[in-house]
């Protein structure tokens, strides 16, 4: 999935809001088209947990680190690039005081 292309929309006919990605990848077999994502439930010891990732996009609480072309480090930089996806963590780890069972 391509972060650039995330997006939280509200269903019109639920007024539910979800995960959307409008990034359009070309290959041989022709071209996605937008849509809805849909999350993979989150289990620790067997109990989903949550962590409101969708409430905490939509509320500008979670930090990516750089994923602009500019400031993405170079392809060769595993290391720069692990460093800044910690960064992120350490943030998202930070701001949050436990995941909540639904």
């Amino acid at each position: 999935m391509e972060l650039l292309h995330l997006s939280v929309v509200t269903d019109r006919s639920t007024g539910v809001p979800h995960w959307w990605c409008n990034y359009r990848k070309r290959s041989g077999g022709g071209i996605t088209e937008p849509r809805r994502i849909y999350p993979l439930p989150l289990q620790d010891d067997g109990t989903v947990v949550s962590w409101h990732l969708l409430e905490r996009w939509k509320a500008r609480l979670i930090q990516l680190p750089p994923l602009h072309r500019a400031t993405v480090p170079p392809m060769g930089s595993a290391a720069a690039m692990e460093a800044a996806f910690q960064r992120a963590h350490d943030v998202l780890v930070a701001t949050t005081t436990q995941p909540v069972s639904p």
